[in-house]
């Protein structure tokens, strides 16, 4: 029995692999049907107007990431795929709180794991190329988030904070943390792998750490609570920061690649990442306490849960 259960979870994951790449394909045809359409070149919906621009990121975070979740979860849980992602209504004010306190300390810990992958010595042609990347993704960034108005901050809120959140969360939690904590049968290792993967994703070496921690917090959010939804509100607002310190760039008129290198990746000594870290096992505790708490009345119920049925 726990070999077909094992081997359940590998197909899973090869299902949730095969959705993701299609879901990249479907992209890239959408992308290259709209520059035909247009007749503009795919590259264009990229990098023209910073509106455009962020119309296609969400369009693209949709059907690579989202799409693929949502029939994930068909396929796994035909008749409730939203309840196997855990959409569920069980949330408190203090579980959100707790949330938001998490994320800030979880920064702290990122803003240290900054500095010490700063430090690392590394090869020059290796320090190059790593970043190029850096500066690659800081231009994309300085396109989108090229924010006059206050219109424009709030429809990048929705756009490149809240659909991000949204879709990530879905896939990675939702989907992937789920398959790899019941094939591993050891949550902090799926928790682990999925954290590594959604770092990965994310093509940045010099922020590889800190998205490896905050995507490990993250998991740990949604292990404890059960509850998709807690996890999109703490990226959100992880997003949300980082969205209103390029704002505020804008604003200023200072918005330039290193300038937004320097607001979206702060550093911090070694010694406020341990306390950073102290605090955010400390918050988690509170929350696990919390989330405890609410989901007893619903034990009698028998619903499915992350930690129960893997």
């Amino acid at each position: 029995m726990d070999y077909i259960q094992r081997n359940n979870y590998v197909t899973q994951l090869a299902i949730l692999f095969v959705l993701f790449g299609t879901g990249l394909v479907v992209v890239q045809f959408i992308f290259l049907a709209l520059a035909s359409v247009f007749h503009i070149s795919a590259a264009s919906l990229l990098s023209g107007s910073p509106e455009v621009a962020r119309v296609t990121q969400s369009v693209g975070a949709f059907f690579s990431l989202g799409l693929p979740a949502l029939v994930f979860g068909w396929v796994i849980q035909p008749k409730q795929p939203t309840q196997y992602l855990r959409f569920t209504t069980r949330i408190s004010a203090k579980q959100m709180l707790l949330a938001m306190l998490i994320i800030l300390s979880a920064i702290v810990v990122g803003g240290s794991l900054a500095k010490l992958t700063q430090a690392l010595p590394l090869p020059v042609k290796w320090t190059a190329s790593f970043k190029k990347l850096e500066d690659n993704y800081n231009n994309d960034i300085m396109l989108i988030a090229n924010l006059k108005t206050t219109k424009d901050f709030v429809i990048s809120l929705l756009l490149l904070a809240l659909l991000p959140a949204v879709m990530e969360e879905m896939l990675f939690r939702g989907c992937l943390q789920q398959v790899l904590t019941g094939m591993t049968r050891r949550p902090w290792v799926g928790i682990l792998l999925t954290g590594i993967l959604f770092s990965a994703v994310h093509l940045s070496f010099y922020g590889f750490l800190p998205r490896l921690f905050l995507g490990m917090v993250l998991g740990y959010l949604f292990y404890l609570s059960d509850n998709i939804w807690l996890n999109i509100w703490a990226h959100f607002f992880n997003n949300a920061l980082a969205l209103t310190s390029v704002y505020r760039l804008s604003q200023a008129g200072k918005l330039t690649p290193e300038k937004i290198n320097d607001s979206m990746n702060d550093t911090f000594p070694l010694y406020l990442g341990v306390m950073g870290l102290l605090a955010t096992v400390t918050l988690l505790m509170f929350f696990k306490k919390e989330s405890s708490r609410l989901a007893a009345p619903y034990h009698s119920q028998q619903q499915p849960s992350n930690r129960t049925n893997q």
